[in-house]
Parts: C-alpha cells; structure tokens; sequence
C-alpha cells in the first residue's frame, strides 16, 4: 500500500470517527433532554415550555414526530395508564431491596389527570407459594429469582390481586433519591408538625436520632430521605401512614424545585440528573414511551395530583393483625378479600371529583344497629362525599336500603357511587308536604335497611370501630357519638 492510499485511509476513518462522535454526542444531548423533562412531566404533571425549542432543530423535531406518531401508551386506549413507583433501600443498607414506597401512579390521558396511591409497606397479599408476605418483600422475591426482576414480579402480583392492570414500573433506592434531591439543589418544605425519631436505622444496624422543627425550611438531600424515611417520630408521626404523608409533602416540594426553569440552563444539572437515573433508576418505560407522555402533558392544563394514603383508620379500608410469624400485619377488613382496594383505586379520579357537585347528603338509620347511621356517614366521608345530617328513620327494622334523589338533581358521579356502593338503584324524592322544611335542601336521602347492616364492609367498620375506640376517641372528640362506647352488632 502506497503513502496516497494509506493518507486517504487516515482521512477516511478520521472522518469516520468525527461522524460517529457527532451521532454519539447528538444522542446523549437527545437522552438528556428526555430525562430531564420525562423527569418533570412526571412528578411536576408539567413538561417545560423549552420543548418547543427543542423541536425547532430539524433533525431533533424529525426525532420527535417519528417518536410521538408511531407510540401509544399502554393502557391510552382505555384511558388509564398505571405505573407502579417503588422506593427501595439499596446495596448500602439493610434490606437492600425491601421497599418503604409503595405507590400506583394513574394518569388519565384524555384529562392530563395524575392520582397517587400509597399502600403500607405492612399490608399482606397472597403470593403464590409463600403465604401472604407484606408488600414490601414482593421486590426482593423477584430479585431472589431472577436479577433485576423485582419491580415486575411486585407489578404482576399487585396486578392480580387487586384487578388492576399495571401497565410501567418504575423503582429508585435512597442515594439515588438523596443525589437527585441534591442535583436540583434541595427542598423547600413546610413541615406541618416538628418530631424526633430515636430509632431511626444507623450505622452496624443500630439506631440514630433524626428531628425536625415545625415550619419553612430547606431540605439536603439526606434530611429530605430521613423525612421520608421515618416512622418512629413523636408527636403522631410514628406510622407508616403519617410517612406516606410526608412522602407526598416531599414529592409535592419537588415538583416545586423541578418547575425552576435554572435546571435545564445548565447543561453540568441535566448531565448530573442524566448519571443519577441512569444508575440509581430501574424502569421498562421506553424513550418513545416517554416521549409520549411529556406530549400527553404538555398539552394538559392540569395542575393539581391526587394523592390518598391507604390505612387502616377505623373508616378506612384496612385492619391490624398478626401474621403466622406473630408479626404486625395489615389485610382488608374481610381477610383476602381485595375488591375494596380494587374500587377504590380503579374509581379514584370519579371520587376525587365528588366535591365539586356538592350534594347535600341525609342519612337516616331504618336498623336496629345503634349508631349504623353515624359510622356509615364517616366511611362515606372517608370515600369523598359531604354528610349534612345523620339521624333516625321514623321506622324501624326496615329490611331494604332506600336512596331518594330530588327530581332536579343534576349529580351524575355523585349519583352513580352511592349507588353502586348500596348496590341500591335510586328512586326520586317524594315532593315535601306545604308545610315541611327539614328536607328542602336535601339533595339525597339514604335510609339503611337491614340489609346494609349485613354486609362484610359494614360489619369490619363497626369492628374497627370497637377494636380502635380509645384511638378514635382521642382523635374525634368533638364529633363522637352520642350512642356509649361501643357499637353493638347481631352477627
């Protein structure tokens, strides 16, 4: 080979080598990009306005349409997209791949909607072949079969045990949750109530102390994770429920942070975020699939999420027990049965809307079941509605549950829950008499029957109810009944 050849081979592969770095280079920018904003759609519900920009260069706008036209989300079709988020401790702690967070994500394509449902890391679930272990072992048992298998093994058992397709997962541990806080340069965070926890997890499995004073303050990246982590705090903050709260109190100053548009100035921010979940992050979302999501949002002018915390307050959806071992647990009211849970995160974006049709709601107790209309009224408000009034049917023993609704209400979701919860189909409100007022602004009147005191979801409230009475006195003192101690039920 002659020195012509060989200078033309050099120049050759030179430029090779200058076009492959170009391509490299181009899609590590486009990878960036993606990140940061699939980063902010998803926990701000809002994709950057500097999108636009980005899809004025040519090449990258091809990118984009090629990406946004030919992708559909799974689940988009029936409009309802399901994502479960898990939040699990990592290789430097114990339990590296127990997890503390525990939440469906839903988005509603055709409303840019976003709801958060968190469930305790205590409530049991049947797994075939091991029992009913706690939800927050159903990561490592994937792990156990197959590496980074976990979230998906969670996915396919939440899916089948409650019903619900689960369509992504997404799973981050706690340094790359601590480093993330960090890179968009701490929380701002309004702590409700100031606590201290002295069996928070240190070192050699032991324990340290963590606090935090009530009030406006700016978070670290290791404050933030201890906030999020705690479940021993004084002063009511020693519950997993109260740390789902503050989960949700962290995930709200995020998407605060996330909105300051000073991120994605810097091209060092959006290669941190980049390293972070590149590392610490396990997903199957693909790029086309986030890409899809960031349209769905940017083109959404919603700006609230919907969060609810799972737990087990004697209205709520869940009760304490042991399990085999002795060991604390938490199951459904009636044990095994899931479809509670199922309707409740199935309906959560109609129940989050209850409010704002602002039905007047009566409840008159036709049983002779002492005080059924009063827990029936909070188990309805746990659900999302507004009771009015709450008193006693003129008759007793009534057998079936009545729904009256005015000739002129105009309350379709309102309507359509009371009656599928009853399982009652409504009939219209007889008009009142010339000379009667107490029903005139009523827009609904229920009136339980026998057949209401019969069912499992009553029976395990009023169980609640008497297993939790020292608690839920303390907690509602100015609203407890007037009915003694205790509620009294003929099984």
């Amino acid at each position: 080979m002659n020195k012509k050849t060989k200078a033309s081979d050099y120049a050759r592969k030179r430029k090779v080598s200058r076009v492959k770095k170009l391509l490299i280079g181009a899609a590590v920018f486009i990878a960036l990009y993606i990140v940061y904003v699939f980063l902010s759609s998803i926990i701000t519900g809002h994709a950057p306005n500097s999108i636009s920009r980005l899809q004025r260069v040519p090449v990258l706008g091809n990118l984009g349409s090629l990406f946004t036209s030919r992708t559909r989300l799974d689940g988009e079709s029936k409009d309802r997209v399901n994502i479960l988020v898990l939040g699990m401790a990592g290789a430097k702690y114990e339990g590296v791949y127990l997890t503390d967070t525990n939440i469906i994500a839903s988005f509603k394509p055709s409303t840019g909607q976003i709801a958060l449902v968190s469930f305790p890391r205590d409530l049991v679930v049947p797994v075939k072949g091991r029992g009913y272990p706690k939800i927050n072992s159903l990561n490592a048992y994937g792990e156990a079969d197959k590496k980074n298998n976990g979230a998906n093994f969670a996915s396919d058992i939440l899916s089948d045990t409650f019903d619900i397709p689960i369509h992504y997962t997404v799973r981050i541990d706690f340094d790359g949750f601590r480093e993330l806080v960090d890179e968009i340069g701490g929380l701002e965070v309004d702590v409700p109530r100031g606590f201290i926890d002295t069996q928070f997890p240190g070192p050699d499995f032991g324990f340290r102390t963590v606090s935090f004073s009530s009030g406006k303050q700016i978070l670290s990246g290791q404050k933030s994770l201890e906030y999020a982590r705690s479940r021993h705090g004084s002063n009511g903050e020693d519950s997993d429920f109260a740390r789902a709260r503050r989960q949700q109190i962290i995930l709200a100053a995020i998407k605060t942070q996330l909105l300051n548009g000073d991120l994605i100035k810097s091209p060092k921010n959006i290669a941190s975020l980049y390293r972070t979940v590149n590392e610490y992050v396990n997903t199957n979302f693909k790029i086309s699939e986030m890409i899809r999501i960031i349209e769905l949002v940017r083109n959404s002018d919603q700006t609230e999420v919907i969060t609810r915390v799972i737990d087990n307050n004697p209205f709520g959806l869940l009760s304490e027990g042991n399990g085999p071992d002795g060991g604390y647990i938490l199951h459904p009211k009636t044990f095994g049965n899931y479809d509670d849970l199922h309707d409740h995160v199935m309906n959560i974006f109609q129940l989050a809307g209850l409010k704002n049709e602002n039905v007047s709601i009566s409840i008159n107790n036709g049983t002779n079941v002492t005080g059924l209309a009063w827990i029936t009224a909070k188990y309805l408000e746990f659900v999302g509605l507004d009771i009015d009034e709450v008193g006693n049917a003129e008759t007793k023993g009534q057998s079936k549950t009545t729904i009256e609704v005015k000739d002129d209400l105009d309350a379709p979701l309102t309507t359509d829950v009371i009656s599928d919860l009853f399982n009652r189909h409504t009939a219209k409100m007889p008009p009142a008499a010339d000379d009667a007022t107490s029903t005139s602004t009523t827009d609904i009147i229920i009136t339980l029957g026998e057949d209401w005191a019969d069912t499992n979801i009553t029976k395990g409230l009023i169980r609640s109810y008497n297993d939790n009475v020292e608690r839920y006195n303390q907690d509602y003192t100015s609203t407890a009944p007037t009915i003694g101690a205790r509620i009294n039920i003929t099984e």
